[in-house]
This record gives structure tokens, sequence and C-alpha cells, in this order.
């Protein structure tokens, strides 16, 4: 799913050309994360997307195998 966020640097959707590679580097990298650390990160996409999966673990990885989810809300609370 692409990223539709949109503000300094960031694009909306996919990098379709090389116009769309210069804009995108010409923006410094702290300008585009919109977080000092991981930890701020997370919390961040915890608030943006509380209902969504944070986490899938399988534990054999076969393709019938149980699944373990997380989702940020429960993330969050941790």
């Amino acid at each position: 799913m692409p990223d539709t966020t949109v503000g300094a640097g960031m694009l909306s959707g996919a990098i379709r050309t090389q116009a769309d590679i210069d804009v995108f580097e010409r923006t410094p990298w702290q300008e585009k994360v919109p977080a000092q650390n991981t930890y701020e990160l997370l919390c961040r996409a915890c608030d943006r997307h509380r209902d969504k999966t944070a986490l899938r673990f399988v534990m054999t990885g076969e393709p019938n195998a149980p699944e373990f989810t997380v989702n940020y809300a429960s993330l969050r609370r941790a």
C-alpha cells in the first residue's frame, strides 16, 4: 500500500519518474521521517493506525500455520 502522506519532500503514491526521484532526493531525510528515534516513530504509527496489524508472527512458516497478530493499539498499551 503506497504512502499517501503529502508534505515537504513527500510524494502522494509511488515514485514513477526520474523527476519524482529528484524531488524525493532533494529533501533531507530528517524532514521526511516524522520522528527522532524508533520509539517515537512506533508511537506515531500506533496513533495513526490503531486497528491495523503491527506485528504478525507465524511459528513455523507453513502455509496453514496459525499466526499471532498484534495491532498497533495493543502494541501501544504494551
